[in-house]
């Protein structure tokens, strides 16, 4: 399924030399609420499903309607590829503080589960969330059964282990700092 990119779209977008173009916007309730669905109720996304089609659409709604909480749609190279949410973090006094914003992230169940793709798709995510100059830091909260490299690889340190929605989760930091300090490694590199 191809995606024309229009700048009215577009939130923000990126390119990585060994993954391509990267383009994120917000949600579109009703055109993109088919393949979210398919997307929520495959069992690989058990921590992000409600569990029932109808729930689907319930869930987007809710998070849509909370003003401070945002679903964004990526896209790799003109592809769906993945979903993320940003939400003011409401677990740890790192995360009360101003500045923090917490990330959800839902890779395309059927995508490419490859490692060096989910850190550039991470790094893609924080980098958006960072360009915000009120923020400071991001929280990404992730199922503690998921792989840990990604989170490391795309700067994120400071696991800790806490239960949100009922859910035990990792909370994994990447500051302000952690990218700029990133870049010049990467410059110098």
């Amino acid at each position: 399924m191809a995606w024309t990119r229009t700048p009215q779209d577009i939130s923000f977008s990126t390119f990585d030399l060994n993954w391509g173009f990267f383009a994120l916007r917000l949600i579109d309730i009703r055109a993109d609420v088919t393949l979210l669905r398919r997307w929520l109720l495959d069992p690989r996304t058990s921590s992000w499903s409600p569990g029932r089609s109808m729930k689907v659409r319930q869930l987007l709604e809710t998070m849509l309607l909370t003003p401070e909480r945002q679903v964004f749609l990526g896209f790799r190279d003109d592809v769906p590829s993945f979903l993320f949410e940003t939400f003011p973090p409401e677990y740890g006094s790192p995360g009360k503080r101003s500045g923090a914003v917490g990330v959800r992230l839902l890779a395309s169940p059927t995508g490419d589960e490859n490692p060096e793709l989910a850190t550039a798709i991470l790094r893609t995510i924080v980098k958006m969330v960072l360009s915000d100059p009120d923020t400071d830091r991001v929280l990404l909260e992730s199922d503690v059964t998921n792989a840990r490299m990604p989170r490391i690889a795309a700067g994120f340190h400071s696991e800790q282990r806490t239960t949100a929605r009922g859910t035990e989760v990792c909370v994994s930091i990447c500051t302000r700092a952690d990218v700029e300090e990133e870049y010049r490694l990467e410059a110098a590199g």
